[in-house]
């Protein structure tokens, strides 16, 4: 018996024709994490000693650019200022920027950056930090505190078929950006809570300049997100306080 020819798999364009729009991506964006953390030993005086003097660096350097600082398992570029939340140190790379004090409570605020949250994901990156604070002399105290994450859902939209007064929302906020008066952004809510629906190409262009995702989608063109951006307070109602809890959301 021959066999039956198969009928081609739907291309995304066929996709898009029939459905209307098509997902891209669904992906944590940014996520924020505060870690209690407790010296092991030494080599945590080390540390901040080291980080002093790549703060005083900067600071006596032209123009007060960052420079960069081994420390552990890991390189940074260590800012000659503090952070705007009281930490006396910030440093970061690739993966994350790092607030930081040894008179802090927690010690240790922590951003994951959207790249490498794109590229990795953010359990990955929880125990990769982790495990470079075991390398420069820290351990856990107590668990880790989520403060903010943002959930995107990125969607190919070849043809913006909806208004303001598309939304049906309980928000008592909203707003919209335009550029030469063309809405590219839809901002509901503020506070613990933000609904962002934007012209994702737009915002990398004029505002993040977040190039890196034309390549990782191979798109330049068409890609609208939808971003919820959600605060600790809000996250505590759903039960989610750490890495293991965001896990399960899944």
């Amino acid at each position: 018996m021959s066999p039956q020819p198969q009928r081609p798999a739907p291309s995304p364009r066929d996709d898009i024709l029939e459905n209307g729009v098509l997902p891209v991506n669904d992906r944590l964006d940014t996520v924020q994490c505060a870690y209690y953390l407790q010296p092991t030993g030494r080599p945590d005086a080390d540390f901040f000693d080291a980080v002093s003097l790549g703060k005083e660096r900067a600071a006596q350097g032209r123009g007060r650019e960052a420079v960069a600082v081994a420390c552990g398992k890991g390189e940074f570029l260590v800012q000659a200022g503090g952070s705007k939340s009281g930490y006396p140190y910030v440093l970061s790379n690739g993966d994350f920027t790092i607030e930081c004090g040894p008179h802090n409570r927690p010690n240790f605020f922590v951003t994951f950056r959207s790249q490498a949250l794109w590229r990795e994901s953010g359990y990955l990156l929880h125990a990769k930090f982790l495990a470079w604070a075991r390398s420069v002399g820290f351990e856990r105290d107590q668990r880790e505190g989520l403060s903010r994450v943002d959930f995107c859902f990125d969607y190919l939209l070849p043809v913006v078929d909806f208004d303001e007064d598309a939304f049906t929302t309980r928000a008592t906020k909203d707003s919209q950006h335009r550029e030469n008066g063309k809405v590219q952004t839809f901002t509901f809510g503020k506070g613990n809570v933000v609904l962002r629906v934007y012209d994702k190409v737009a915002e990398i262009a004029e505002k993040s300049h977040k190039v890196w995702f034309f390549v990782l989608r191979r798109r330049e063109s068409d890609v609208w997100r939808i971003e919820w951006q959600v605060r600790k307070t809000a996250l505590r109602r759903f039960d989610i306080r750490t890495f293991d809890d965001l896990g399960q959301t899944g």
